[in-house]
């Protein structure tokens, strides 16, 4: 199957290669522009730079030395990325884990294996974070830009980020009335029919008050009866899914040095999860299919936020503050045993509330010879975590609050084409925690305080061969922060887990060919991992002792390359390869010394190809390849891989567009995410899926 995927996809894109050559005109624009559609005229010759904030100021990403990937707003149209998931298979090594409720994001393989509810890598939209790992997969709507950082990010962005970071920056509304409303129609092909899905979206921004006040709306909404069917009770709509999102932005501009902006948005989701499927035992079934004993299986997400940045642009320094608070819920019911035996529903709520408040200065834009920035970052978590689960007899009701700041700092020094970063972050963490238990034949409460001192230091070394070119080697630690074992804790002894840390050693070239045609990327890594938060099970009652008992190591390296050999054509691609070991881990049952981290596919590829003709025809494919991976740590369950290929095809105009589209458009089956017990079980990941969008601007 995968030499016919191949063979096809050359041929769409010799296909598209000879069009090209057999028309005959003089301009190939890229994505047509103007201000009544908002979206940015480029030029259709060459590979536009894109200014990015990854290092919390204004800089071009070909000149950051930081193995990292960049997406426009108008390439996130292109790519039809509507989600983080959707985001994930277009940048080398990263991966997401997703269960019933949770998203976990793994760069380079860097993972933790347990039910935590934070993750190794960070996740940050308008600068504010979100910090449990359910909040990873947001949609998107709306966006100006996304940034992923790979490798260790401690330095600017502190605790949880010691894998990468993903930065999310949302469209400001300015001096153009913008306007578009989108409505797209899909269906899926699974086996036991088709299943039906509905997404529209709305923005709309403009002046109030000409050079003074803006505004912006943008809200987004999906509906789905899914593709999962309860072949026990006939329901097939198991899988069904409705997304609501809203959002709410303010531009204020008193004076030309002083800028205050706000935003609050919204978020309600109500989820069937019916998802999860035995491959093996007395309850195995067939993909996309599962037996439940009951239909009440839901996943319900509420959330809220508001952030408030001001802006201040003195003489000799800018200063930035941004205030943030976040709220967010999420509640599961789930069968207990997701089998035909009525054992139960497990009730299960994870929530969070944090406020949180960073204050910058940096250097002037115009600054030459040494750029430098500093802040200092404030914040209060608190999250609460309520776990019923009636196959066990056993309820956990848990209390955390985490108080923190960190200062920062990070200074660029340049000596005509030499380039000496450095920067240094002091992070404190004061977490307290309270657990009520209630098992089968006692019920006790027990509480615990911890706090953690970290230092995360980073240097880096960059200079340029051409003006074009660049080569670097960065140094860097990362720091994912000790916890409360919320899941499985049974006393004092086993509540919480200390921190782990790890080493990132970089070197890379970044570099722009042929008049600004082609991009050429590479990084090469190691990265060392200490005190490694690892599950330790019993075997018996499956339950889980969180421990930091293991050393680890990843490494790797990776390419991305993009090119317009031609006008209005567009090649792009990306390969990631991860090799992640644990080094040293031995338990009295079993020696982990040499097996593979779990979820963390060895390579991970994407290529594709996009033309648009001067008419306003256009089309794209994306192939998609991930290797298998194992889905525990001994090594037991391997998850094949999965190679997908998306096709889109349409017309663009001023006003409108209308877009053909399909999903894995060989229908390949494969699955997102593993679980090894007694009986392996699996969540199937999406079969092919046709659909059509009609976007109208104004």
């Amino acid at each position: 199957m995968r030499k016919v995927i191949r063979f096809l996809f050359c041929c769409i894109f010799l296909t598209q290669f000879f069009f090209i050559h057999i028309v005959s005109c003089d301009e190939f624009p890229s994505k047509e522009t103007g201000s009544n559609n908002n979206r940015e005229r480029q030029d259709s010759k060459k590979i536009e730079s894109i200014t990015v904030t990854a290092q919390k100021r204004q800089e071009d990403s070909q000149k950051i030395p930081i193995g990292m990937s960049v997406f426009s707003s108008i390439q996130i149209e292109d790519a039809d990325i509507k989600n983080v998931k959707d985001l994930t298979y277009l940048v080398p090594n990263i991966h997401m884990k997703q269960g019933a409720s949770s998203n976990v994001l793994i760069f380079r393989g860097i993972s933790n294996d347990a039910d935590y509810i934070h993750s190794t890598a960070g996740l940050y939209v308008d600068d504010i974070c979100y910090s449990m790992n359910f909040m990873h997969n947001p949609s998107l709507f709306d966006i100006e830009r996304i940034e992923v950082l790979r490798g260790p990010q401690g330095t600017l962005y502190g605790r949880n980020s010691e894998s990468g970071v993903i930065n999310i920056v949302t469209r400001q509304p300015d001096n153009y009335f913008t306007g578009k409303v989108s409505g797209s129609i899909g269906a899926y092909d699974p086996d036991h029919g088709s299943s039906m899905s509905y997404k529209t979206e709305l923005n709309l921004s403009g002046p109030i008050v000409a050079d003074k006040l803006f505004m912006g709306i943008a809200g987004a909404a999906e509906t789905s009866d899914g593709f999962m069917m309860n072949s026990f009770t006939g329901d097939e709509k198991a899988g069904s899914i409705d997304h609501k999102n809203g959002r709410w932005t303010t531009r204020w501009l008193p004076s030309d040095k002083l800028e205050i902006g706000a935003t609050l948005d919204v978020l309600d989701t109500y989820d069937k999860n019916g998802n999860k499927r035995y491959q093996e035992g007395p309850w195995k079934t067939d993909t996309h299919k599962i037996m439940y004993s009951t239909d009440n299986n839901v996943n319900e997400q509420k959330g809220d936020g508001q952030t408030l940045k001001i802006k201040y642009q003195a003489a000799d320094f800018d200063l930035l503050s941004v205030t943030g608070r976040r709220f967010y819920e999420n509640h599961m019911l789930r069968d207990s045993r997701c089998s035909p035996v009525d054992d139960g529903i497990n009730d299960i709520t994870f929530s969070s509330d944090q406020i949180s408040q960073e204050l910058r200065i940096t250097s002037p834009e115009d600054s030459r010879n040494f750029k430098w920035l500093g802040g200092v970052y404030l914040f209060r978590e608190k999250n609460v975590t309520d776990i019923a689960l009636p196959v066990f007899k056993e309820a956990r009701d848990t209390d955390m609050e985490t108080r923190g700041y960190a200062v920062f700092g990070q200074g660029t020094m340049t000596f005509k084409k030499l380039h000496v970063t450095g920067g240094l972050r002091f992070n404190y963490d004061d977490q307290k925690g309270e657990m009520d238990y209630t098992g089968p034949v006692t019920r006790y409460t027990f509480d615990k305080s911890f706090d953690d001192t970290v230092l995360l230091p980073k240097v880096s070394i960059s200079y340029d061969l051409t003006p074009q070119m660049m080569t670097y080697t960065t140094i860097a630690r990362g720091y994912n922060t000790g916890g409360y074992n919320t899941g499985y804790a049974k006393n004092t002894s086993n509540f919480t887990y200390d921190p782990e840390f790890t080493w990132n050693y970089e070197a890379g070239l970044k570099s722009s060919w042929l008049d600004n045609r082609l991009n050429f990327n590479m990084a090469l890594f190691y990265i060392s991992i200490d005190d490694k938060q690892v599950p330790e099970r019993d075997g018996i009652s499956d339950l889980m002792n969180v421990k930091n008992a293991a050393k680890a190591h990843s490494q790797g390296f990776e390419l991305e390359i993009q090119a317009k050999p031609l006008p209005g054509f567009d090649l792009f691609s990306s390969i990631g390869y991860a090799n992640v070991e644990f080094d040293e881990w031995t338990t009295p049952d079993f020696n982990y010394s040499g097996k593979n981290l779990p979820n963390a596919p060895q390579y991970t590829a994407n290529f594709g190809a996009q033309y648009r003709h001067i008419s306003g025809f256009f089309g794209r494919a994306d192939l998609i390849l991930t290797d298998g991976y194992y889905s525990d740590a001994q090594n037991t369950q391997k998850l094949s891989g999965k190679t997908l290929v998306n096709l889109r095809t349409g017309y663009e105009s001023k006003n409108y567009d209308l877009v053909f589209w399909c999903k894995n458009l060989f229908g390949e089956t494969y699955q997102t995410t593993g679980f090894a017990r007694k009986f392996d079980s699996v969540v199937d990941g999406a079969p092919r899926m046709f659909g059509v969008t009609l976007t109208c601007y104004f």
